[in-house]
């Protein structure tokens, strides 16, 4: 029976068209009711969420080193990348290359999105007893269900909306709730933006008694929360409740918190749940990666996730080969091998001694989604156990942003106090970190600023986060010695066909 979920489950989530972006569709109600009627269908459904969101579509490729980080200008143009790739490069927003991708992560989006109310709504309605571990369970399913819708809503926002900070506040996304739902309602950027918070505070509110009490020591340190060859038998030697690094949780619940907060220009709430995450760190629970391991002589020692510091991790064995298949497409990648990073020397100057510079980038690629050659003990560890994680939000992200709100307060010592740990831990030292902000660049920033975005960039090479800081900040995006010159139209892609269709 438990085969014939699994199955069933997989094909609702994976079998799926672009028309059904707000659906997933079940031979009938009676399949329904069998996938959902005990504790095993509930758990085999959320598992189906966390694979589906790990797909190429997302953060297997889209939102992390492919879409994302073309957008952001991480790697050389022209015949290091295929046609379509330059055309990302060059936000040909109107060009079908482009609009294939943007589909696919909407519909991919929204289809998730309605297989988390999907479960939301058949878990509120089950007693706690139907749970394995109670209203524990329950509590931690409907947390994960609703960080995740919140986290998948933001993506869509950011992506598909012009940022709050150019003033924007007209359409924005549907907000889906509701399932099924067949005529979704577009809403403005405000209300889109309550009901991200809302949501992400409520997964905040049902997941703090899971990660910082039921199931505390389960997430306390990196091999627990992520699969490692040093794993301890789980909670009741459950493994439905194991690795809390690549599910929702509650501190990266906070941490997100933060970064969404920060795209709405509120920096006072940002500021709290970034400390939060902070504090928590101060204390052991999030760790720097070690500088034998940022940056080892042996390029397969090296720890390209910097799994210690991570807040929230997807998971999926199959990211080596999706690398490797995308970078052999180009007609001329043996001669101009693909992803071959660019401004590298622009972006980390007289810094060479960066371990993000000196450590993760060899042979002018940046080996964050490249397989160790190796087969000692270390690079197999690192092949994996780090290789198959996508990685959402780390705790440096935090020192950003406690950084940026310190700064805007003008409240610079403490800023560089922070700046200073960030720049230790990464192999440099505090002589590049200005006293203030009064000089100012050709975009009209001051230097801290400078220096912070500088960093904000070197930290999230490939990563996918980058992109989306220009354009918070609505800058011109960093490009050497010459930015791309940008407006909040050429930040923004075309809504898809798929969701236009619709009417909305």
């Amino acid at each position: 029976m438990k085969t014939i979920k699994l199955l069933t489950v997989c094909l609702s989530l994976c079998l799926l068209s672009c028309n059904d972006w707000l659906e997933v569709r079940s031979n009938d109600v009676l399949l329904q009711e069998e996938v959902f009627s005990d504790g095993d269908g509930i758990r085999i459904a959320v598992n189906g969420i966390y694979r589906q969101i790990s797909s190429r579509d997302l953060y297997g490729e889209n939102l992390t080193w492919g879409f994302a980080s073309l957008l952001a200008q991480h790697y050389q143009g022209s015949y290091y990348l295929s046609d379509a790739q330059n055309r990302v490069a060059n936000y040909d927003w109107k060009h079908s290359d482009l609009q294939s991708i943007t589909e696919r992560v909407w519909a991919r989006s929204y289809n998730i999105i309605a297989n988390c109310n999907n479960i939301i709504q058949e878990a509120v309605k089950k007693d706690s007893s139907f749970f394995v571990h109670g209203q524990v369970e329950k509590d931690l399913i409907l947390g994960e269900m609703y960080g995740i819708r919140s986290l998948l809503h933001f993506e869509m926002l950011r992506l598909f909306v012009q940022a709050p900070s150019t003033g924007y506040t007209g359409p924005a996304i549907p907000y889906v709730t509701v399932y099924p739902t067949y005529q979704p309602v577009r809403l403005d950027l405000d209300s889109a933006l309550i009901y991200i918070v809302g949501d992400m505070q409520r997964a905040c509110e049902l997941l703090a008694p899971v990660d910082t009490v039921a199931f505390e020591s389960w997430s306390r340190v990196v091999t627990h929360r992520f699969k490692s060859g040093q794993h301890a038998a789980s909670w009741g030697s459950d493994e439905f409740i194991n690795y809390r690094g690549t599910r929702m949780n509650y501190w990266a619940a906070r941490a997100l918190l933060a970064r969404i907060y920060m795209w709405m220009g509120d920096r006072t709430r940002a500021y709290e749940h970034a400390s939060a995450v902070y504090s928590v760190h101060q204390r052991g629970r999030y760790l720097w990666t070690p500088v034998a391991n940022q940056s080892n002589n042996n390029v397969d020692n090296i720890h390209t996730k910097r799994w210690t510091e991570a807040l929230l991790a997807f998971y999926d064995q199959e990211n080596y080969n999706n690398y490797e298949a995308v970078a052999r497409t180009s007609l001329y990648s043996a001669y101009y091998p693909m992803f071959t990073m660019k401004n590298m020397a622009d972006l980390f100057g007289v810094e060479t001694n960066d371990y993000r510079y000196q450590g993760l980038f060899r042979d002018n690629q940046y080996i964050v989604w490249k397989r160790p050659a190796g087969t000692s003990p270390a690079a197999l560890e690192v092949a994996n156990y780090q290789g198959p994680l996508q990685t959402v939000i780390r705790f440096p992200e935090m020192y950003h942003i406690m950084i940026e709100c310190l700064m805007e307060q003008q409240r610079f010592a403490e800023a560089r106090d922070l700046f200073r740990v960030l720049k230790l831990q990464r192999g440099t030292n505090d002589a590049n970190i200005p006293i203030d902000n009064t000089d100012t660049n050709a975009d009209g920033e001051g230097d801290f600023k400078t220096a912070l975005i500088n960093d904000i960039i070197r930290e999230g090479l490939t990563e996918g986060q980058v992109f989306y800081m220009f354009k918070r900040l609505n800058r011109n995006v960093f490009n050497g010695p010459a930015n791309v010159q940008m407006t909040p139209e050429k930040f923004t892609p075309d809504y898809p066909n798929n969701e236009t269709a619709y009417g909305l």
